[in-house]
């Protein structure tokens, strides 16, 4: 789902209560908003980091694909190619929990055009 619109039109209140609902429901896995006021806060990496982290307190078997990631070269954190860090910290593991999934699992990202 993709939510688009002009500035002030109300997109991160939709986004940040259709987080909260998800929530509730407890298969809200990360959210991550991108704040215009924080400059240093609104990188791809600072993303990712923020999305792998939130999925791994959310579900112990991501947490375990992950680590089993990490342990096999920590510096990935630390690298300036995104599409290694995405494959590495959100699709590796995340294809792991392929076969042991429950149900849906959502991750919201909110104002990406302030990345």
């Amino acid at each position: 789902f993709w939510l688009c619109g002009q500035a002030g039109t109300g997109k991160s209140a939709i986004s940040h209560t259709i987080g909260q609902r998800f929530k509730t429901l407890s298969c809200l896995g990360a959210f991550f908003s991108f704040n215009r006021t924080y400059s240093a806060e609104r990188t791809p990496h600072k993303a990712l980091h923020t999305l792998a982290h939130n999925l791994a307190y959310v579900d112990q078997a991501f947490q375990n694909a992950l680590v089993k990631v990490l342990d096999k070269d920590v510096t990935i954190v630390g690298t300036f190619a995104i599409q290694v860090q995405w494959d590495n910290l959100i699709v590796q593991p995340a294809q792991s929990l392929a076969d042991n999934c429950n149900g849906t699992i959502v991750i919201i990202i909110d104002a990406f055009d302030e990345c």
